[in-house]
């Protein structure tokens, strides 16, 4: 362990906060900076590898010894005497470079696709603000204005919806929470698993239909009210949950456009704006909601607009795949690797 001072390959380790235990290798670019007190510089002696060390810090086995320090299993925080009581597999110095190299194949791997999923998240965003504003257009419908509409004027705003609780005198439905809104786009049935009861009248009130719109009308945060999905389909014996909102429109809007159409930073605007709430929870009312207002295109541009979103939001997806798909090669290469299950070939080693 050392002062607040970093040099190039020192391992990094973080003691406090909800991250504590997550591990690096500084790179030489980062030497003469500092590190504050949630972090701790470890650096290494000629016979241990800080990139195998690293990698052993964030391995299950590494991740198991910080996690026994911790008491009631709250991650209280790490101080430099239970450091210095981590338990080291132990390989030959060839054998640490080598495992700490084909880890770092994997790593860098996942930085340049996150580098792309970046990149493909800023021109998605920009994709959609210009299209929704109509600052793009496709020539075709050039000099053909978008609509200005109020949401309470093209739809209905439903609220009340279905609460978490079970009753043997009620019928069992499947409920469409709040998190199923915040996380997605769009909302498919067969995501849906969690059950509750309502009475009959109560299910046809909540019921969920291809092309409903659901919004969040409550957050911490003012910036993640009003967050948007689409019920991608008919969804028989689902209702939606008490903590969102419903809009069930009266036009018909392509249901690519319905899914985008909401993330226009006007929208969004409007929605901060709205939000009514003093730090600790933020809620738009049903009566504010109704006076939203979007920007509406003809029925042929939002399906032209919605099929570059969808196309955009799909290579995102896919890339999120990967990343998913590498994390998880590496993380059985760690264990197999780090446990002296699986050996690598290194000069001068006889088995």
């Amino acid at each position: 362990m050392s002062g607040s001072a970093v040099k190039g390959k020192d391992v990094l380790l973080n003691i406090t906060g909800a991250s504590i235990g997550r591990s690096c290798v500084a790179p030489d670019s980062l030497a003469e900076a500092n590190v504050n007190q949630h972090v701790c510089i470890i650096r290494t002696k000629d016979t241990l590898e800080p990139h195998f060390l690293s990698a052993f810090l964030n391995s299950y086995e590494g991740q198991k010894q910080i996690w026994s320090f911790q008491g009631g299993g709250s991650r209280e925080g790490l101080n430099f005497e239970q450091i210095g009581r981590f338990i080291i597999p132990v390989f030959s110095l060839p054998e640490q470079r080598k495992i700490g190299e084909i880890l770092r194949t994997w790593d860098e791997a996942i930085e340049k696709l996150e580098a792309l999923l970046i990149a493909k998240k800023r021109y998605k965003h920009t994709l959609l603000q210009k299209m929704l504003a109509g600052e793009w257009r496709f020539l075709e419908f050039h000099g053909q204005p978008h609509r200005k509409v109020r949401l309470g004027k093209v739809g209905t705003v439903s609220s009340a919806g279905v609460n978490k609780k079970s009753s043997p005198q009620e019928t069992s439905v499947r409920l469409l929470n709040y998190l199923d809104v915040f996380r997605r786009e769009f909302i498919f049935d067969c995501e849906l698993d969690h059950r509750v009861t309502a009475p009959l009248k109560k299910i046809a009130q909540c019921d969920v239909q291809c092309g409903d719109i659901f919004f969040t009308p409550s957050s911490e945060t003012p910036d993640e009210i009003a967050i948007t999905a689409v019920a991608a389909e008919d969804m028989p014996g689902v209702v939606y949950s008490y903590h969102v909102v419903r809009f069930r429109l009266q036009e018909k809007w392509d249901i690519n456009f319905r899914a985008y159409v909401f993330q226009a930073d006007d929208f969004r605007r409007q929605a901060h704006r709205l939000g009514d709430g003093s730090g600790q929870r933020y809620v738009i009312s049903k009566k504010n909601f109704q006076n939203m207002m979007v920007n509406v295109p003809s029925r042929i541009e939002q399906e032209r607009i919605g099929e570059v979103l969808k196309t955009a939001s799909d290579e995102i997806n896919a890339l999120l795949r990967e990343i998913d798909i590498l994390a998880r090669q590496k993380r059985g290469l760690m264990q197999k690797l780090l446990t002296g299950e699986w050996r690598v070939a290194v000069e001068g080693r006889h088995d």
